[in-house]
C-alpha cells in the first residue's frame, strides 16, 4: 500500500503564499488519494524543511495534527520580502511510510513599516463634501535598464483603486483594499509582476481611485458621506528584487479620465469619449491616525463565475429587462459597446433583485440607485465592465441601441464577485426542494460576503 498524497500545503488563512504578513505563519495541509482501502490512514508524524537560499534544515515531530501547525520554534522567523522553500512530507501509523513531499515558496510583505518608502497621494483640490466623489487616475513613468528579477507592487488605498502597468491590469483583485476600519488598520496588498508585463526603456505605472467605503456614501443616510475621511488616495510601492524603484509621490501627476462618478450603492457613469489630458502634480496626504499599513489573511474579492442571459422581457412600458435567471451580486459586463450615431447617445442599466407588476422592482432598493450609465464615443468599444461598484439583481433594465438589446445573448454577461473562499464541501440528496434549498444558501452567502459579510446586498444598507 502506499500512502497518500499532500494536495494543498497553506500559510495561516492567506490566500496566497506570496506578500503574507506574519513572520511566523502556521502551517496547514490536506491530504488526497485514489485508493478508497486508505481511508484509515492516519498521520502520525511530520517533517518541515526549510530551504533559505543554500541553508536546508529538517525539523520532525511526533504528531497527528495537520491544520495550523506553528512555525518550527528553533527556525528564525521571516523577514520582509524574505522567499523560503517549505516542503512538508507526513508519516502514517502502523507502518504506512511516508508521504511524498509537498513543497511551496512563501514569501513575506513588508513587514515593518519602515519598509514603506510610498507616501499616499490625492489630487490637488479639495473635493465636494456632500456629493460622489469623481475616480482619479495617476501615473509615473518607469525606465528600467534590465527586467532581470523579481518584480513586486505594494499598494493600498483611501478608498479603492486598480492598478495597470502598459496598459495591463496588475492581479486580479476586485474593490481592494476592500472594507477597513480604516482608523486602526489599512490593509495593503502584494501583486507579483508576471513576464512580459515590463519593458527595458519606459514603463507607464498607473493607478485609478474611487471613493469606496472611506469617502463614499454609506449607510441608508442618503448624505451619509466621509465617514472616515473626505479625500481619496492611494499608496504604491515599486520593487525589483526587494530594491525600491518607484513609489507614490507629491512627484506623480493626476488627471480625471472616463470615469466620472462610481459610487457602490449609486453606481458608475463611464464616458468612452473622454481621454485623460490635464495631467496635475499630486499632493501627499496622510493616513489616519494610530492606522497600521497591514497584509491581510481573508482572502481578495474575485470575479468568480460568468452568467448568460436566460431571456429578454418587455414590461408593460416598454423597457427591455434582461433576466439572468439568478439572484446574484456582481455586475453586467457589455461585451460589444457600439458607437454613438448623436450627441449624448448612452447605454443605462439598472438593476434589481425582483420584478414588480412586470417592470424593474426597484422599491426595495430604497435610495441607492443601482445605475450604470455609459456614454457612446465615435468608436465602438469591445468590453465593458464597471470598476467600483457592485450590484445585487437577477433582473438588467437595459436602455440603448436597438441593435445592441436585440442581440443582447451576445451582447450582455452577468458577472459574480464575492470574496474568493475555498469551498470545501457539498450537499445533494434525493430531494430536489432540499437541493434547491441548500443551492440558495450557498448563493446567499456568496452575494454577501463581499469584503466582509453583509446583508441585503441590492440596497442602501449594505
Amino acid at each position: 500500500m502506499t500512502a497518500p498524497r499532500i494536495c494543498k500545503l497553506t500559510f495561516g488563512r492567506n490566500a496566497s503564499s506570496i506578500g503574507i504578513g506574519q513572520s511566523r505563519p502556521l502551517l496547514s495541509w490536506r491530504f488526497e488519494q485514489d485508493d478508497q482501502t486508505l481511508r484509515g490512514w492516519k498521520q502520525h508524524a511530520y517533517e518541515i524543511t526549510l530551504k533559505r537560499g543554500e541553508d536546508v534544515t529538517i525539523y520532525h515531530e511526533v504528531s497527528d495534527h495537520s491544520i495550523e501547525i506553528p512555525w518550527p520554534k528553533a527556525a528564525e522567523p521571516l523577514t520582509s520580502r524574505e522567499v523560503v522553500l517549505v516542503s512538508v512530507r507526513a508519516e502514517g501509523e502502523g507502518g504506512f511510510g511516508w508521504t511524498e513531499s509537498s513543497s511551496e515558496y512563501v514569501e513575506a510583505a513588508l513587514l515593518d513599516v519602515h519598509d514603506w518608502s510610498a507616501s499616499c497621494i490625492a489630487p490637488d483640490i479639495v473635493p465636494p463634501p456632500n456629493a460622489p466623489k469623481r475616480p482619479f487616475y495617476t501615473r509615473q513613468t518607469i525606465t528600467l535598464g534590465s527586467l532581470a528579477g523579481r518584480g513586486r507592487i505594494y499598494a493600498t488605498a483611501l478608498g479603492v483603486y486598480e492598478i495597470r502597468i502598459n496598459g495591463k491590469r496588475i492581479g486580479d483583485h476586485i474593490l481592494a483594499p476592500g472594507w477597513q476600519s480604516y482608523n486602526h488598520r489599512l490593509h495593503y496588498q502584494t501583486y507579483e509582476i508576471e513576464p512580459g508585463v515590463l519593458v527595458t526603456g519606459d514603463n507607464v505605472l498607473e493607478a485609478v481611485v474611487g471613493e469606496g467605503w472611506y469617502s463614499g456614501r454609506l449607510t441608508w443616510a442618503e448624505q451619509r458621506r466621509n465617514i472616515w475621511g473626505a479625500e481619496t488616495g492611494v499608496q504604491i510601492q515599486f520593487e525589483m528584487d526587494g530594491q525600491v524603484i518607484a513609489v507614490t509621490d507629491s512627484e506623480w501627476k493626476w488627471s480625471y479620465g472616463k470615469l466620472l462618478e462610481s459610487g457602490l450603492y449609486d453606481g458608475e457613469v463611464f464616458d468612452t469619449g473622454l481621454v485623460n489630458t490635464d495631467w496635475r502634480p499630486t499632493k501627499v496626504i496622510s493616513l489616519p491616525k494610530s492606522t497600521t499599513l497591514i497584509a491581510p489573511e481573508a482572502p481578495p474579492i474575485r470575479e468568480t463565475e460568468v452568467i448568460t442571459p436566460k431571456a429578454l422581457l418587455s414590461t408593460p412600458s416598454h423597457k427591455k429587462i434582461i433576466d439572468f435567471g439568478q439572484n446574484l451580486v456582481g455586475w453586467v459586463t457589455i461585451l460589444n459597446l457600439p458607437a454613438a450615431q448623436s450627441a449624448n447617445d448612452c447605454v443605462i442599466l439598472r438593476f434589481a433583485e425582483v420584478l414588480d407588476k412586470g417592470e424593474l422592482g426597484v422599491r426595495p432598493l430604497r435610495s441607492a440607485k443601482a445605475t450604470d450609465k455609459i456614454y457612446l464615443g465615435d468608436k465602438p468599444l469591445a468590453k465593458w465592465s464597471p470598476s467600483f461598484t457592485t450590484h445585487g439583481f437577477r433582473f438588467c433594465e437595459v436602455t440603448g441601441p436597438a441593435e445592441l438589446i436585440d442581440e443582447y445573448s451576445n451582447n450582455f454577461v452577468a458577472v459574480v464577485i464575492h470574496s474568493a473562499m475555498d469551498r470545501i464541501g457539498d450537499f445533494f440528496c434525493s430531494h430536489e426542494l432540499i437541493n434547491k434549498l441548500h443551492r440558495n444558501v450557498v448563493w446567499g452567502l456568496r452575494g454577501n460576503f463581499v469584503g466582509l459579510p453583509t446583508d441585503c446586498p441590492q440596497r442602501d444598507e449594505r
